[in-house]
């Protein structure tokens, strides 16, 4: 998502380390000064490794001492919303996590701020993306106003903003030392080293899990938040150990003893279970991603789900601009079975299989393959209309495939 020919190191706080402890005020809340400061010295701690860091080539080395970007992220955010009794696919779910996350990335910037203009100056390729950059800073600001702040506690909401209004003000006199300060990377085996129930910006992948060890056997995990989040849902201490005890037997919460059917969203996870039947939806880890995505400077990355690139890098090394003059291309190139075409969803056209065509060859456009489309009694458009169009991708007709001749592009 960044540079091409850069690199960043990385790091995760662990969400839950920053909750109040149930014993005294406000128990379950996020404790926002503690998670400011720890983005602080975090992001303080990460910049200076950027000069005492290897890098494989020198072009890579060359983008990340000229760019400097950092890789600031979290985990276990699934077992935070699950503590607070918050369905991770749900409008609250979604709306408290894009407030945390907004504070982490807004602090992290004014961090980022404050040492350029207390110590270092900002990073030696924000002079030719200052502009943009700034306009970047505030679209993060305004996304900050479309969170639905009826779900999120005002103290986080409020410290959200307060976070990126300070990064602005200060980068906007003295710029930024880094060019990119955030993502959310999967986290995977060091949530285990960090004591977390679930990864990045991932729900639960289950409520009891298996994992095969090297030397031989099996090591059962289960997830230590759901008796916190029966508490916070107003189950009784004996409720709660007759639902656990059901977990420990059933490899499933459903069905549990004095489990109320509305309060199952809540430990809903990835994967069914085997003896259950609900399971979240895929678009429920999308969703959850399109919801912090506005307040991180990189990209976030879920393993169970795949979407498209969010869009494109903010800074650009001056070699490495193309005019506009020159679009990338890509020649549709036959395959043993298929055309390697993206298509789209909706078209019911498909490429010739190579051995009716001619396998390997690159054709000299970059939207047409050589083949025609297949005669239909209900088409209004001729089968010589249909070869020779830019977005035709069909199978050739006989005296098509026989023939030598290029298709021409339509006119």
């Amino acid at each position: 998502m960044f540079l091409d020919d850069s690199a960043c190191n990385l790091a995760s706080l662990n969400l839950r380390r920053f909750q109040r402890p149930a014993e005294g005020a406000d128990p379950g809340e996020l404790d926002v000064e503690a998670l400011r400061r720890a983005v602080q010295i975090t992001i303080m701690a990460m910049e200076i490794i950027v000069d005492n860091s290897s890098y494989p080539t020198e072009r890579i080395a060359e983008n990340s001492y000229k760019f400097r970007p950092l890789g600031l992220g979290y985990a276990n955010l699934g077992a935070l919303l699950m503590s607070r009794s918050l369905p991770y696919d749900s409008e609250p779910g979604r709306a408290y996590a894009a407030a945390l996350t907004a504070l982490m990335c807004g602090e992290a910037y004014r961090t980022s701020a404050r040492i350029a203009a207390d110590a270092t100056g900002p990073f030696p390729g924000y002079a030719d993306n200052e502009t943009p950059f700034l306009r970047v800073m505030r679209k993060h600001r305004s996304a900050c106003d479309r969170i639905d702040a009826a779900f999120v506690p005002y103290e986080l909401m409020q410290a959200a903003r307060d976070a990126w209004d300070g990064a602005i003000e200060v980068g906007q006199k003295y710029g930024f030392r880094n060019g990119q300060t955030t993502v959310l990377a999967p986290t995977g085996t060091i949530a285990f080293l960090m004591d977390c129930d679930t990864t990045g910006v991932e729900p639960d992948i289950a409520i009891v899990k298996y994992k095969r060890l090297v030397g031989g056997g099996l090591i059962k995990i289960v997830n230590q938040t759901i008796p916190e989040a029966l508490a916070q849902l107003g189950y009784s201490e004996r409720e709660v150990e007759a639902i656990v005890a059901h977990i420990d037997a059933r490899d499933t919460i459903e069905g549990a003893p004095h489990l109320k059917d509305e309060h199952l969203p809540v430990f809903d996870c990835a994967f069914r279970s085997a003896n259950g039947a609900r399971s979240i939806h895929y678009m429920g880890h999308i969703r959850m991603m399109s919801a912090v995505q506005p307040f991180l400077s990189g990209a976030r990355r879920s393993p169970s789900t795949a979407t498209a690139a969010s869009g494109p890098s903010r800074c650009r090394p001056a070699s490495s601009r193309r005019p506009a003059t020159a679009p990338r291309s890509r020649p549709c190139r036959s395959t043993r079975s298929s055309c390697s075409r993206p298509r789209s969803a909706a078209s019911s056209r498909r490429c010739a299989p190579a051995s009716r065509g001619r396998p390997g060859r690159r054709w000299p456009t970059a939207t047409s393959c050589p083949t025609s489309a297949r005669r239909s009694p209900t088409s209004s458009r001729s089968a010589a209309t249909r070869a020779t169009s830019p977005s035709a991708c069909t199978r050739t007709s006989r005296r098509a495939r026989s023939s030598s001749a290029w298709p021409r592009k339509a006119r």
